[in-house]
């Protein structure tokens, strides 16, 4: 029923939050027990860090990264965090998981966000093993580890083993599978994600994407637009192109343009090329060089613009691979450069756990995608 059960006021020096939350967890344990006449185990609160200075920088970071906003900040509050008290873990890895989305956040900053990701996650894991997030960031480091799609899978795994309620260790699984070309694995992963934090908009953005490679497009639409109030643009390339197929050459105009986030973005270009996929790109391709050049920005790095200028250079890299399973990429999945990919880095993988759905085995070794 609903009804009132427990309450009390506590006047207590704030020098041990977790002591203080150990203490009315407990009793509120105790006065349920009481009430209710079950046994209730009691709790055990346990402190990240001795330091309330360093939590407050922790709390206030983590917020920063789940948000993806300036993460510049995030990552600077956690190194304060870590110079406050150097054992606190949950810093650490909190720093891994900022430094490893700052690889695509900010590609060319002069940062070797790659090494500072990998040396912070196995400092937490050197004085906390059991943590979730630095097998995350492990995860999704794997090209550089060497340890490749399987070690990738492997570790994201034990990322959620370790802490089923880490909604980025959802995600990232969600982002590699969807690299594997296991499209429908990803979307599940996703849900869960949403399942774990309804408010993770870089979740629901990422649903949106995959829920266009599984060819369900106007649930795809609905999930992307629906985050649009939020104003937060992480996956928007992703759906130029369904807006000029569709004859909202204005909408995607708009969608373009907060995709690229710089001014006087070539967008136009960009559009035209989807309008003309036939027609040689070279000059578009020319004018996009040169403002990516200016504001420090690689075509590869733009997905969907390399894909709309038809740029399969850009294709066959483990950092571009999820550009391979787009809906617009079904050109690039017939040639020999994507068998050659696949070949390389998920052959083994899909003989020993399956092929995608949108891939068939064709025996001595070949096989075909839609």
């Amino acid at each position: 029923t609903d009804r009132h059960l427990w309450s009390d006021s506590y006047d207590r020096d704030m020098t041990d939050i977790f002591q203080i939350q150990d203490e009315i967890a407990n009793a509120i344990v105790s006065a349920l027990t009481t009430e209710l006449g079950v046994g209730l185990q009691a709790v055990n609160v346990q402190s990240a860090t001795d330091n309330l200075d360093a939590y407050d920088l922790f709390l206030k970071a983590r917020e920063l990264f789940i948000a993806r906003e300036n993460l510049p900040t995030s990552w600077q509050l956690l190194e304060q965090a870590t110079h406050l008290d150097p054992q606190f873990a949950r810093a650490w890895e909190a720093l891994a998981a900022v430094h490893s989305v700052a690889t695509s956040w900010f590609p060319g900053d002069g940062m070797n966000h790659e090494a500072l990701a990998l040396a912070a996650a196995h400092k937490a894991l050197e004085i906390e093993p059991g943590l979730s997030m630095p097998y995350a960031v492990i995860g999704m480091k794997h090209q550089t580890t060497g340890e490749g799609y399987a070690g990738a899978i492997r570790n994201l795994d034990i990322a959620i083993a370790n802490d089923p309620k880490n909604a980025t260790a959802w995600l990232w699984r969600a982002i590699t599978l969807k690299d594997m070309g296991y499209i429908d694995q990803a979307v599940s992963d996703l849900r869960q994600c949403l399942s774990i934090d309804p408010e993770y908009i870089i979740c629901s953005q990422y649903l949106a994407t995959s829920l266009l490679g599984t060819g369900e497009i106007e649930a795809a639409v609905r999930q992307f637009e629906s985050t649009m109030e939020d104003n937060f643009h992480s996956t928007d390339d992703t759906f130029v192109s369904y807006y000029v197929q569709t004859g909202q050459r204005k909408m995607a105009l708009l969608v373009a343009a907060l995709a690229l986030r710089n001014e006087f973005a070539p967008v136009k270009d960009w559009i035209e090329a989807i309008e003309n996929p036939d027609e040689d790109h070279s000059a578009r391709i020319t004018r996009f060089n040169e403002w990516g050049e200016a504001h420090n920005i690689d075509v590869c790095d733009m997905d969907s613009v390399a894909v709309a200028l038809q740029r399969v250079d850009c294709f066959p890299t483990i950092e571009n691979a999820g550009l391979m399973w787009q809906p617009d990429t079904a050109y690039y999945r017939k040639t020999a450069a994507f068998k050659d990919f696949v070949n390389t880095h998920l052959m083994e993988y899909w003989q020993e756990h399956g092929f995608p759905a949108q891939c068939r085995d064709l025996g001595d070794g070949d096989f075909e995608c839609d």
